[in-house]
């Protein structure tokens, strides 16, 4: 048992320069690992165990939650977008798991399970989009041009983050990498979150300004930003490379954050569709349907997807041409 509980870690300069992370200098695995001994890793304090433990207990508490609601998903379309949402959320959350878990088999492993992790939040960012779009939106944009192409638009934009973001692993260079890597996560979070803004700032009656569900918009912005900030930063183990390689560095601080603003997000869209429901019944041309909701998802599911596979083609051909 002591022995299966054993693993040879490495240091950053006995593995390849493609699994090095910034400022993370010890707590690495084998680049050739297999994936029982990954698996095994979860047990053993590496550099990545946190990471994967953080975002796997997530995905199974959104999991657990979103099976316990007591709502009728199959036959009442006006939950739909908030079961896009919640599958959305364990979907992101279960894919990076898995990724930070089986990265280290090989540097096409790599590349192939973080580019799934960024389809994945690219389709996080719609699923966000759906539920704004149905049960968020202020009033006086309801029915308007830019609420009819607020989700084919959104759709595009997921489609740009995972092209941009994918895009950004074939790029040489530290800082042209981390900035199309931003651009990438921003453009679909800063569009979904438009609206929602617009609601805050201008909102008027006291429906439209429910402090409830404000709140818990807002803690879910700050969560949001605060954690990605400390991620983009690098704080706090740019401060002491080496320290904070097992616990406490900028990525395990960046989970932890983002789950929890995913559960703020879940609990303000179930706030807006319990207490708009009556109001947006009547107001919505176009209310909740199968078509508005699980039709685009599985459509930036399939062209995310293609784009993954693409990108996997892109890599495996620049290494091919490399060893020739």
């Amino acid at each position: 048992m002591a022995k299966c509980m054993q693993m040879k870690l490495f240091h950053r300069h006995q593995v390849s320069a493609f699994f090095h992370r910034a400022f993370i200098t010890s707590g690495y695995r084998s680049c050739h690992s297999t994936a029982t001994s990954c698996l095994r890793s979860a047990f053993i304090l590496t550099n990545e165990t946190i990471n994967f433990w953080t975002h796997f207990v997530a995905f199974v508490a959104f999991s657990i939650h979103l099976y316990m609601l007591p709502l009728d998903f199959i036959h009442d379309e006006f939950t739909l977008p908030l079961l896009t949402f919640g599958i959305s959320a364990c979907v992101y959350t279960f894919t990076s798991s898995i990724a930070h878990l089986f990265n280290c088999m090989s540097e096409c492993h790599l590349q192939t399970f973080f580019f799934l992790d960024y389809s994945a939040i690219s389709l996080y960012s719609l699923g966000s989009a759906i539920a704004y779009n149905y049960y968020s939106f202020p009033t006086i944009l309801i029915n308007t041009p830019f609420h009819k192409i607020f989700l084919p638009t959104a759709v595009i934009a997921g489609i740009l983050c995972t092209i941009i973001t994918c895009a950004s692993r074939l790029t040489s260079g530290f800082i042209k990498t981390k900035l199309m890597r931003i651009c990438g996560f921003i453009i679909p979070y800063a569009f979904c979150h438009y609206p929602l803004i617009y609601r805050i700032l201008f909102c008027q009656d006291e429906l439209e300004c429910d402090p409830e569900a404000l709140s818990l918009h807002i803690q879910e912005i700050f969560l949001t930003v605060s954690s990605t900030s400390l991620f983009l930063s690098h704080i706090p183990e740019c401060f002491s490379p080496g320290t904070f390689d097992i616990v406490g560095n900028s990525h395990q601080l960046f989970h932890v954050g983002v789950s929890l603003s995913t559960y703020r997000h879940l609990m303000a869209f179930m706030t807006d569709m319990k207490n708009r429901r009556e109001l947006l019944s009547t107001i919505l041309l176009h209310p909740p349907s199968f078509q508005g909701t699980v039709l685009p998802f599985g459509f930036l599911a399939a062209s995310n997807l293609v784009i993954t596979v693409t990108f996997l083609i892109l890599f495996k051909r620049r290494n091919y041409s490399k060893l020739k």
